[in-house]
């Protein structure tokens, strides 16, 4: 997640210092970079403790899981080079979207045909290149994948928000994962969120 959360020093975001901060704490934190999909198949998988950023709202087996506080909320567009395909209404044919997001069962809310990309960086090219006539994306993403692609000055429409998440930790609900979730909690509270879209 390109200027959210980044190995690489010149992409650091807010997520990065939301962990510099747990660390800070004196909490022992490993970030392992994975896609999504495969983030959630090792979570399945118990090879790892936590996932981030996430939602309970997402998740299947909810009640073998604790959430932390929500670090931030963020907010799904489907963007596009043409207004008219997003404004009033959503009318795009052919829309990217990151292998597996779901954006809370878009591909049933609209008539659209859905290309799986691997990145927003991606459907940004599949974008100008008319593979697609839009992108469906949080707008965080789209923003580091313009900063990643030098193109902060090409402007996207964007449909009004068609999702909206809290960005928090989800754990496994064991006392190790209790303990770290209650200290995430203590330093971000419910009111305090970071600056994200």
């Amino acid at each position: 997640m390109p200027f959210l959360l980044s190995r690489t020093p010149k992409q650091r975001g807010p997520y990065n210092d939301a962990f510099d901060k747990i660390k800070a704490s004196g909490q022992r934190v490993e970030i392992v970079y994975v896609p999504p999909a495969r983030a959630e198949l090792l979570y399945q998988q118990k090879k790892v403790n936590c996932l981030f950023p996430g939602s309970l709202e997402n998740m299947e087996g909810k009640h073998q899981m604790i959430e932390s506080n929500p670090l931030a909320t963020v907010h799904a567009y489907v963007f596009s080079l043409e207004e008219k395909d997003v404004k009033p209404d959503i009318k795009a044919q052919r829309i990217a979207i990151r292998r597996g997001f779901s954006f809370d069962s878009i591909r049933k809310k609209l008539n659209a045909e859905f290309i799986d990309v691997n990145s927003e960086v991606v459907a940004i090219q599949f974008l100008l290149k008319q593979r697609v006539d839009a992108i469906v994306s949080y707008l965080s993403d789209l923003q580091g994948a313009q900063q990643a692609l030098n193109l902060t000055t090409t402007e996207f429409y964007k449909s009004t928000s068609i999702y909206a998440a809290n960005e928090a930790f989800i754990c496994h609900n064991t006392s190790k994962n209790n303990d770290f979730v209650r200290k995430v909690n203590a330093l971000f509270p419910k009111t305090e969120k970071l600056n994200s879209p």
